[in-house]
């Protein structure tokens, strides 16, 4: 039996667009003579549809498409599986909603022969599926494989199950107890830094758990990017087969990228044999940041399409994070849409201004300089204000008021926001300044993956990215260097410290995340005494100090970031609907005191 893997990009709320290319695809499968197709989650509507999904009519137009594509699978005469809504309107919740189910159809040959329900619904991170749909995990002998026609029995998973470690019950193995002879799982599952090395460890899992039972494994994903309205979500397929010894017969289709991915299962020996010559073998990306710089290169491009190709604007202060930003653009989007603007105040040195332009004419964008000076000289005269926060502030958003008009007289123009992770997380940007924008690209990026990307970008590319701008790899800057300045007052000289800072929010932030306290018992413990000791922090009252400073600006900006563009998912511990915060006010619990007084009692 030929069996195909669909991996394809699912337009976000775009029905008749996928479904469109669920035909166009199910044509080419039908060339081929391939038997049955497999495409991913959802892949009618998208994964990440927020509150749409308790928009009953909405959901009454997806399974109006079932039987479209029921009619497609009997035109081709295929077999298809396939993401979709399953809604019964005659059931309701305990809430009065309509019973919705996360589904995995099996059409064989122009007739229903089942429909999975999403047993295991993520409550973590971004995903909500226990929000919007129903789950029968604990309905006694509801799981269960179907037989095809031609007698192959097969076991439907979505995503989630998969990953059964954290759940009461294993799907795969009640599955193939009853009677599987492969397992397809299909997935909207996003990207993260060694996803697929993970992927890898939980299929190892499953077959040392179920020994000589275990069978052939498809894992369908889509490509692509999606949103929650908060967290900008890339997905990066890697669709790939297990065989029946847990072994990766196909390492993945290309990251990415749409692909169809043949294979053959014999039913009498149980294996599976990759036919497909359409795609290599995707080249696995080794290190973290080189995975990032990837995800971020199809966040523009996906940005690019929902946004309708429009013109970008970026402030070029000639700093480290704009100058990134507008790298990362250009080697996803055309120069010509491209659009740099400097805008220097009376702080800025001569050497920013310089980096600045030098950046624009080794990306070839178009740049121009328009000064502040007059513009902020006229708001002091009218406000009259003493405080130098007040002028710092009105030179952000007088910046910010000259892009937005800038993207007005483009047209089609759009404001790219410059923020990175750390400065988001200790509020150091202004509201209605330099926090404006479409999206935040960067927001999930700390500084020392910032220099770390210029780094390889360089070396990839170059040296596109001016080389003033990047630290040693002691993380200092000498005579030769820019410290990162938002150069708004005189000397003015960014106060986190570099490293430990980005060492600290990646701590506190990571998905089952650290708090004060642990780092404190990480200080007590001597664990870290080396990291700490680099940046002087071995001294018990140094260390307090910038710990409550740290927290302290952290727990307090959380306004700031709730008003923030949406930001793009690159950690397990992005700002926005993967790491959410409420506003209030924050106090040390009596366990953090107790270990206080006990550091600086030690001191």
């Amino acid at each position: 039996m030929k069996i195909a893997l669909a991996q394809i990009n699912v337009k976000l709320g775009q029905i008749e667009k996928n479904y469109q290319k669920i035909a166009n695809t199910l044509r080419l499968a039908k060339e081929k003579g391939v038997y049955l197709v497999a495409f991913p989650e959802m892949c009618l509507s998208g994964y990440l549809m927020s509150d749409r999904w308790n928009d009953d009519n909405f959901c009454s137009e997806l399974m109006n498409y079932n039987e479209k594509i029921r009619a497609l699978s009997k035109e081709f005469d295929i077999s298809i599986v396939y993401g979709n809504i399953y809604k019964i309107d005659n059931l309701l919740n305990h809430d009065g909603r309509t019973r919705k189910y996360n589904a995995a159809y099996l059409i064989d040959k122009g007739e229903v022969a089942g429909i999975h329900t999403k047993h295991l619904l993520p409550t973590y991170r971004m995903f909500d599926d226990a929000r919007y749909f129903y789950s029968d995990a604990y309905v006694v002998n509801i799981l269960k494989p179907y037989k095809l026609k031609n007698g192959s029995t097969v076991g439907l998973e979505v995503c989630e199950e998969l990953w059964y470690k954290d759940y009461e019950i294993n799907p795969t193995k009640i599955l193939i107890d009853k009677g599987a002879e492969l397992i397809i799982n299909i997935s909207a599952s996003p990207f993260s830094v060694n996803k697929s090395t993970a992927r890898n460890n939980r299929i190892k899992e499953l077959k040392q758990e179920l020994g000589t039972d275990f069978v052939p494994f498809y894992y369908i994903n889509c490509v692509g990017m999606q949103n929650n309205g908060k967290s900008i979500v890339i997905f990066d397929g890697d669709s790939r087969i297990y065989d029946k010894n847990g072994c990766i017969t196909q390492q993945s289709l290309k990251p990415y990228e749409e692909g169809l991915l043949l294979t053959d299962f014999n039913q009498e020996r149980n294996v599976v044999h990759v036919v497909s010559k359409d795609f290599i073998k995707a080249e696995r990306v080794v290190s973290a940041i080189e995975q990032k710089f990837l995800a971020l290169q199809e966040a523009y491009k996906s940005m690019d399409e929902i946004l309708n190709k429009p013109q970008y604007v970026f402030g070029l202060s000639g700093g480290i994070d704009s100058s990134l930003n507008a790298a990362l653009c250009r080697l996803a989007i055309k120069e010509d849409r491209i659009h740099g603007y400097n805008m220097p105040s009376k702080f800025n040195k001569e050497i920013t201004k310089t980096t600045a332009e030098k950046l624009a004419q080794n990306l070839r964008i178009k740049y121009e300089i328009i000064s502040i000076n007059d513009i902020l000289s006229e708001y002091k005269q009218a406000l009259n204000y003493d405080k130098t926060i007040t002028e710092e502030n009105l030179q952000a958003r007088i910046r910010t008021l000259i892009l937005l008009a800038k993207t007005s007289e483009l047209g089609n123009g759009v404001l790219i926001n410059n923020t990175n992770k750390i400065e988001l997380a200790l509020g150091y940007g202004t509201l209605y300044g330099d926090l404006a924008g479409a999206w935040c690209p960067l927001a999930d990026l700390t500084k020392v993956e910032i220099w770390e990307m210029s780094r390889m970008i360089n070396k990839a590319y170059g040296n596109i990215i001016p080389q003033e701008l990047i630290p040693n790899k002691n993380l200092k800057f000498d005579e030769n260097k820019i410290a990162p300045s938002a150069e708004l007052k005189e000397r003015q000289i960014d106060p986190m410290i570099w490293g430990l800072d980005d060492w600290l929010i990646e701590k506190v932030m990571t998905y089952k995340s650290s708090s004060p306290e642990k780092i404190l018992r990480l200080y007590i413990s001597k664990k870290e005494k080396e990291l700490f000791a680099k940046y002087g922090m071995d001294d018990s009252k140094n260390f307090i100090e910038h710990i409550e400073w740290f927290f302290g600006k952290l727990y307090t900006n959380v306004f700031k970031r709730i008003q923030a563009p949406p930001i793009l998912v690159l950690s397990k511990s992005a700002f926005g609907a993967d790491y959410r915060e409420s506003q209030y006010k924050y106090e040390f619990t009596k366990l953090y005191k107790k270990l206080k007084e006990e550091i600086l009692k030690n001191n």
